[in-house]
C-alpha cells in the first residue's frame, strides 16, 4: 500500500482561491487568539505555510487585515436586514426585535467580538470601517423609522442629526456589550437574551419622543 503523501504535496494540489481561503480562515483564528500585534511570521507558522507564500496571497499585513475584515464583518452581513428594518407594514418594535435577534446571532461570536476589541486596542481601521457600515445600514435607518413611527418629519436635508444618532448608538452599544459580557468575559447571564432584547427595544421606543426633543434642541 502506498504511504500517505506528505502534507506539502497535498497542499500543492489546492487551487489558488482555495488556498487563499484556507490561509484567511487560519488568519481569523490566529488574530482572534493573539491579537493584531502578532507578527506575520508567527501567523505563517500557525497557518502551516512559509512567510513568502503568505505574502504571495496577501502583499502586506494591512492587506491581510482588510481581508480579515471582509471575511468576518462584510461577508456575514445579511442584505435582508435592510428590509427588516424598513418594512413599515410591521410595527417598529417587532422589526427591531426581529433584526437584533438575527443580527446578534452573527456578532455574538467569539472571533467577531475578539477581533473587534483587538482592532480597537491597536487603533486599526477595522473599527472605523465597521462603524461606518453600521451607521449607514442600522443607526440612520432606525432614526428614520422612529421618526416615521411617531409621525415626525424626516430631516429636511436628509442628514440625521448627530445627537439623534447618538441615541441609537447608546442603544446599540448596550446590546453589543451584552454579547461581550457573555462570550468574552464569560459572565453568567443575569437575564435571558429574549428579556434583554425586548426590554432594550421597549425602553428605546418609550423614551424616543423625549430624547428626540433633546437631540433636536441640541442641534439648534
Amino acid at each position: 500500500m502506498d504511504q500517505e503523501q506528505p502534507a506539502e504535496v497535498r497542499r500543492r494540489r489546492l487551487g489558488r482561491e482555495e488556498r487563499r481561503n484556507q490561509i484567511l480562515d487560519r488568519a481569523v483564528a490566529f488574530f482572534s487568539e493573539h491579537g493584531f500585534g502578532a507578527s506575520t511570521r508567527q501567523l505563517a507558522k500557525f497557518a502551516g505555510v512559509t512567510q513568502p507564500l503568505l505574502y504571495n496571497y496577501f502583499p502586506s499585513k494591512e492587506a491581510l487585515i482588510r481581508a480579515v475584515y471582509e471575511r468576518v464583518y462584510v461577508d456575514r452581513w445579511k442584505p435582508e436586514w435592510d428590509a427588516i428594518l424598513t418594512d413599515r407594514s410591521r410595527p417598529l418594535e417587532e422589526r427591531l426585535i426581529a433584526f437584533y435577534t438575527d443580527y446578534t446571532r452573527i456578532i455574538y461570536d467569539p472571533d467577531w467580538l475578539r477581533l473587534y476589541l483587538y482592532s480597537g486596542l491597536r487603533a486599526l481601521d477595522i473599527n472605523k470601517w465597521y462603524i461606518a457600515r453600521v451607521e449607514e445600514r442600522v443607526i440612520h435607518p432606525i432614526c428614520r423609522e422612529i421618526r416615521a413611527a411617531f409621525g415626525l418629519p424626516q430631516p429636511a436635508d436628509g442628514e440625521i442629526p448627530t445627537a439623534e444618532a447618538e441615541m441609537i448608538w447608546t442603544f446599540q452599544g448596550g446590546i453589543v456589550y451584552y454579547g461581550i459580557r457573555k462570550e468574552i468575559y464569560k459572565i453568567a447571564e443575569k437575564t435571558t437574551f429574549d428579556v434583554m432584547i425586548r426590554g432594550a427595544v421597549g425602553t428605546l421606543l418609550k423614551g424616543a419622543p423625549a430624547t428626540l426633543e433633546v437631540a433636536q434642541s441640541a442641534e439648534c
